[in-house]
């Protein structure tokens, strides 16, 4: 159920309190953050800073004197994809740099030991002055003639004008289905179907909107927006549907609270929408889906997926959750036939292609896999979102030297430092890939010792360094905490050299995937 092909202008304008339309600054020392503008200048002098590097520090000026834990900097400057906190601490640091000593000789941003960062320094916060009687002023109203005469002012208003009346517009001929694309292209509930209000209606295609985005932040969002839609029509299946979908995602990726309470939501979510309706497909491809990632019941996962498209085999959405358990269960000529279903009814959903990209990559069909993840790079969608299929896949084929072009290409991406850029080549320069999986162990190491468990990653990154017994010691952890990635065990690339090992097949069984 994927609106990717409509504009993002869409998303914008619900969740915006439009506040492009005046300039919002906070001033500490002889420095003016512009948020507006992202700009930081230094009597009057730009200073030159990195998109993540600007969102770092907006986000402890605006938190000006409270402690920011480093999962919550995580989580908005980078909020769909995971980074490392070493990412974090050099950001801080080249801020520090940038930033250098006021003018009493004192830092600007305090480390909290462990927990994260504090920024210091006396701020204060205004706005860019304008007229009152134009603030209070409806964007479709008269402006005042001071607005109409400012061409910074009257350039927004037009701007603002056009793409709001765009987008209620747009809302209205989905609300109303005179949308006139191809229906099977456009995976919305029938409002026939499923009668609801106007705003119900309008919320729940938000909602799924943002779901399908697959990020922390828009994951926030569509929850809000699928409990408003139930707020406004409490037996509106769809709605609750979607959250439990939401819900399921936010467990996987994290975001909320933990695990467990999001997987018991996402249940109470769906069953719901059970009773309300039974017949609505993609609740049982949703509750598929959990049975999957969080039960590990492959078999009853099998029965909701076949009854799921039984009810709608024209859902993009049932195609390709059904994919998704074929593939972790080494079916893999199946799952590239249902995904390839899901994209001739979804063409345009970046979402579909990525999955496509994972599953000819978890097949061995590395050819096939570059040349999907490719294309889904080039559809725009965030480079760590295929980052495992494509320089896998080039490492399986025995081509290092691309592999390692796209493994800085992601580094640049998650805005890195160039002296970091150059030690990653340095290393891979005098030890190859092993010197990299070397360094990245080091680093999961040092993560962990903070709490914060990845036992996957750590058995990926041992078994990749051909330390087998190390391998299974944090395999056997990621079973005994339920890790969700335990569902690609048997298929991931990464296990090969442990697959002859008596334990690999145990684990196996003992996952139900034997």
């Amino acid at each position: 159920m994927y609106l990717e092909i409509y504009p993002g202008f869409l998303l914008n304008f619900s969740e915006s309190d439009m506040d492009g339309e005046n300039g919002h600054f906070y001033e500490f020392s002889s420095f003016r953050l512009n948020l507006s503008e992202r700009q930081l200048l230094d009597n009057e002098t730009p200073v030159s800073l990195t998109p993540k590097a600007f969102d770092v520090l907006a986000v402890l000026v605006e938190r000006h004197g409270h402690l920011v834990e480093k999962e919550e900097l995580m989580q908005r400057v980078w909020p769909d994809a995971f980074v490392e906190e070493a990412n974090v601490a050099r950001l801080v640091h080249t801020l520090r740099k940038v930033l250098g000593e006021d003018q009493n000789g004192n830092k600007f941003i305090e480390t909290v030991a462990k927990r994260g960062y504090r920024f210091v320094a006396m701020v204060d916060e205004s706005t860019d002055p304008a007229d009152p009687q134009e603030q209070s002023q409806s964007i479709a109203g008269p402006q005042s003639a001071k607005a109409l005469s400012d061409p910074k002012y009257s350039s927004r208003i037009m701007f603002l004008s056009a793409g709001s009346l765009i987008a209620v517009f747009l809302v209205l001929l989905l609300s109303l289905n005179l949308w006139t694309a191809d229906p099977a292209k456009v995976q919305v509930v029938s409002r026939d179907r499923f009668p609801s209000s106007d705003e119900a209606y309008r919320s729940y295609l938000l909602g799924v909107a943002l779901a399908d985005r697959w990020s922390r932040d828009d994951n926030r969002k569509a929850i809000e927006n699928f409990q408003k839609a139930i707020e406004l029509d409490p037996n509106y299946a769809p709605a609750y549907a979607g959250l439990g979908n939401a819900h399921s995602v936010r467990a996987f990726f994290g975001g909320g609270g933990n695990p467990t309470e999001e997987y018991l939501k996402a249940k109470a979510a769906l069953e719901k929408a059970l009773a309300l309706d039974e017949s609505y497909a993609e609740t049982h491809s949703y509750l598929g889906e959990i049975k999957v990632n969080f039960e590990w019941d492959f078999a009853a996962a099998e029965r909701e997926h076949r009854r799921a498209i039984e009810l709608d085999p024209s859902s993009t959405v049932v195609h390709r959750m059904y994919a998704l358990l074929l593939s972790f269960t080494g079916r893999s000529d199946e799952a590239v036939a249902e995904i390839k279903k899901a994209i001739d009814l979804d063409p345009a959903s970046i979402l579909n292609h990525k999955i496509y990209s994972q599953t000819l990559y978890y097949a061995r069909r590395y050819d096939d896999a570059i040349s999907e993840g490719t294309r889904v790079v080039d559809m725009g969608a965030d480079f760590s979102s295929v980052s495992e299929s494509l320089i896998g896949s080039f490492r399986r084929k025995g081509e290092d030297d691309q592999a390692f072009q796209w493994f800085v290409r992601g580094k640049v991406l998650s805005e890195e430092t160039p002296e970091e850029i150059q030690r990653w080549r340095t290393i891979y320069e005098s030890s190859g890939f092993r010197g990299i999986f070397e360094r990245q162990l080091a680093e999961a190491l040092e993560t962990e010792k903070t709490g914060k468990d990845r036992p996957m990653l750590l058995a990926r990154l041992y078994s990749r360094l051909e330390n087998r017994d190390q391998a299974f010691v944090y395999l056997e952890k990621a079973f005994n905490g339920r890790s969700m990635a335990m569902v690609s065990l048997k298929v991931q690339p990464d296990f090969d050299l442990l697959r002859s090992d008596p334990r690999f097949n145990d684990l196996l069984k003992r996952t139900n995937l034997e």
